[in-house]
């Protein structure tokens, strides 16, 4: 296995190990290969959707506008349709795992494509900026929606917390989308630091009521 592939997947493997670790009550290692698969495999729908949006509305407009829909809509379906009908999903912790799983079986497959179609030269320096940015903005893109379908499978079922599951991390994916192409990486990387340290912040609170053991029903 090269430095560059291994350089390439890394970054997903640590994170995925990271929210996996932090669930007291561990998720089946064969559902979390299974999602993290479906993951992948949403790749291949969002090559077309992304070329139908920019098809439309141009390449430029369609980072922030289309692509967002297109990629955050295909993992919100694979929760939706796979996740929360699943018996492992059964307290908040879950939720944001799984959502994490999907986001980042798609961004490695998604940083394999973009670092092997580089040039020799710049493949290298891709992978590693990709893992400094997209693939930790992957990855908050999951947590966000993890802790969203937190409110609708725990707390409250209704269309408006289904709609967040599915709005907030589309958001969040325009926004940052819009900052790469129109700041420096710099100021994006600070965005992406101050993004994580507040949605950790929610994460915390959930590990904690983990540990007192306080339980919880799926709606």
């Amino acid at each position: 296995m090269s430095l560059l592939f291994l350089t390439t997947i890394a970054p997903s493997i640590v994170l995925i190990y990271y929210f996996y670790n932090s669930d007291k009550y561990k998720e089946p290692i064969s559902t979390i290969l299974k999602i993290t698969f479906y993951g992948v495999l949403i790749c291949f729908p969002a090559i077309y959707g992304n070329q139908f949006a920019s098809s439309i509305v141009g390449w430029s407009m369609a980072t922030y506008t289309g692509v967002p829909i297109v990629e955050e809509g295909l993992k919100f379906f694979i929760f939706y349709k796979f996740v929360c009908s699943s018996r492992d999903y059964d307290e908040p912790m879950d939720a944001i795992v799984y959502a994490v799983c999907i986001s980042l079986g798609f961004a490695t497959l998604e940083n394999i494509m973009y670092v092997f179609n580089s040039s020799t030269s710049a493949a290298m320096y891709v992978a590693i900026l990709r893992g400094l940015t997209a693939v930790p903005a992957h990855a908050l893109f999951g947590l966000t929606m993890g802790l969203m379908f937190i409110n609708y499978s725990f707390i409250k079922k209704n269309n408006y917390n289904l709609s967040m599951c599915f709005i907030y991390p589309m958001l969040m994916h325009a926004t940052y989308n819009f900052l790469v192409g129109h700041t420096n990486v710099f100021l994006v990387i600070i965005i992406l630091i101050v993004s994580w340290r507040i949605q950790l912040r929610k994460l915390r609170s959930f590990k904690e009521l983990q540990q007192m053991q306080k339980s919880y029903k799926k709606i």
